[in-house]
């Protein structure tokens, strides 16, 4: 795999339309900030695990977001007698949510200009967030690979998540399925995000460095949703109402 480092902006310029804006803004003024506040008192970030919980706030917020759930959530709140089981409001604009949690082993081969080179990787991908196919529930495609490390350690967590997004990138150019390879994955201490792409054509490139702490949620959650929707977009054949619908937030590995 031959590779070239460029520099992404995510979102483009109305990339999240009006309901993605306005369900962002809604968690970013309550639930995401009511949660900051809590673990910043509550939480010394010294372990990864620690660091974790801010990871997990923040893809759930995501999740529901692409999914339907914060839009259910919204309207249960706002309509008379409605709740999160019966919400009581008109049809939403997403599909379902469902849960599952995955682990991805494989081998890897890495084209460099000396030849190639195989690498083998049996490491577990903290987080996947993936699609599923709602009737058998077998998991069809990653969107997402994320990789969480302590504060300290975030360039680890950037070497590793590229690692295995080139194993998942060399994977899809093997079985020749998807009419576009490109492969995304994250890097984070839970506030510090950078988003690492493999296109189709396996040329890297890196997300803007982004950190909450600094910049508040909104900027770290209209780029999760953002690359999501991206990523759901280049699903092979994507026009095939056959395939894997449910959006699967796969749960970290303790």
């Amino acid at each position: 795999m031959w590779v070239w480092f460029h520099v992404i902006d995510i979102p483009h310029a109305g990339e999240n339309d009006v309901l993605d804006t306005s369900l962002i803004n809604y968690s970013c003024a309550g639930p995401l900030l009511r949660f900051s506040f809590l673990y910043h008192k509550l939480s010394p970030r010294e372990t990864e695990a620690i660091c974790r919980i801010a990871v997990d706030q923040a893809l759930l917020e995501a999740a529901a977001i692409i999914s339907g759930a914060a839009e259910d959530w919204g309207n249960a709140i706002a309509i008379p007698n409605a709740t999160p089981e019966n919400p009581q409001k008109p049809p939403r604009h997403r599909p379902s949510c469902a849960l599952s949690a995955t682990q991805e082993r494989a081998n890897c081969q890495i084209r460099q200009s000396s030849g190639i080179k195989e690498v083998v990787y049996t490491g577990r991908i903290d987080y996947a967030l993936a699609l599923r196919d709602p009737v058998t529930q077998h998991l069809t495609s990653y969107l997402i690979l994320v990789q969480a490390k302590r504060e300290s350690e975030f360039d680890k967590a950037r070497v590793q998540v590229l690692d295995y997004a080139a194993c998942i990138w060399e994977a899809r150019k093997q079985k020749g399925a998807r009419l576009d390879c490109t492969t995304y994955g994250l890097a984070t201490d839970g506030l510090r995000w950078q988003l690492i792409v493999i296109d189709h054509d396996g040329v890297v490139k890196d997300g803007k460095l982004l950190d909450a702490t600094l910049n508040g949620w909104v900027d770290v959650l209209q780029m999760l949703v953002a690359v999501l929707k991206r990523a759901r977009q280049l699903q092979t054949p994507d026009n095939s109402p056959k395939k894997a619908k449910a959006f699967v937030p796969c749960h970290h590995y303790a």
